[in-house]
């Protein structure tokens, strides 16, 4: 006996996609994997399925494998970089662990600048938008968007607010080679929506620094520490 695919409710999908990276559309989805597990695995428990399609997508996804791929490409690229060995002394292990935690400080202070000028970008962009002539009611008019559905693609024309025609200048300008797209409610997501999720994140974790930065000067994230004994974060 399987378990009931049905128990896979849609609100189960949505929270998935909040607590991991979303899925590209031309992968296997969370409904197939679930239907897959529920076939083959011995148990009709939903509650065991849907951690087993939580693990292959924590482990075995694209982005699982696209992490591995950057990591082995900065690693060849950066020879300072410490990597395991089985023949390192316990000194030598300490020594390592001691230069990533400087590195990890060091790449968390430098992320707190670029998020800055990140969020300054977006207000700048926004600001240009709410005074353009063409826009009175904070709405202006955007390029049109290719959507794809039923497997056939068709363009739209769409209004939408200024600072939604920011983020898309914004999305325009660091990935000038991808076409615009619009999320389509319960659908899969392309290479366009992730990067679009991924920009507002950054927009969002940038709010917190950029407001102490206007309010203290730049100087003002270099002091604060980059380790969790403060409690101290992007979002608190």
């Amino acid at each position: 006996m399987t378990a009931d695919v049905e128990e896979f409710k849609k609100k189960d999908i949505s929270a998935f996609f909040k607590q991991t990276a979303l899925i590209p559309k031309d992968f296997h989805q969370p409904e197939e994997i679930y239907r897959i597990f529920s076939e083959r695995y011995s148990t009709d428990d939903p509650a065991t399925i849907w951690l087993l399609t939580r693990l292959f997508f924590g482990t075995g996804s694209p982005n699982s494998f696209d992490q591995l791929s950057k990591i082995c490409i900065t690693l060849r690229q950066n020879q300072n970089l410490p990597t395991p060995q089985t023949t390192y002394s316990l000194r030598q292990v300490i020594q390592a662990l001691d230069s990533l935690d400087v590195q990890l400080s060091v790449a968390s202070v430098l992320r707190r600048y670029f998020l800055v000028s990140l969020k300054t970008h977006r207000m700048k962009l926004e600001e240009e938008h709410q005074h353009s002539p063409s826009v009175r009611t904070r709405k202006v008019p955007k390029r049109l968007a290719t959507v794809s559905e039923n497997g056939q693609s068709q363009t739209v024309s769409t209004f939408d607010r200024a600072d939604t025609q920011a983020l898309s200048k914004m999305m325009e300008e660091a990935y000038p080679d991808l076409q615009l797209t619009r999320r389509i409610r319960g659908g899969a997501v392309d290479e366009y929506q992730r990067k679009l999720a991924a920009l507002k994140e950054r927009i969002r974790s940038g709010r917190n620094w950029k407001t102490l930065e206007e309010k203290f000067g730049p100087s003002i994230l270099l002091l604060i520490p980059s380790k969790d004994e403060y409690n101290i974060r992007d979002s608190e």
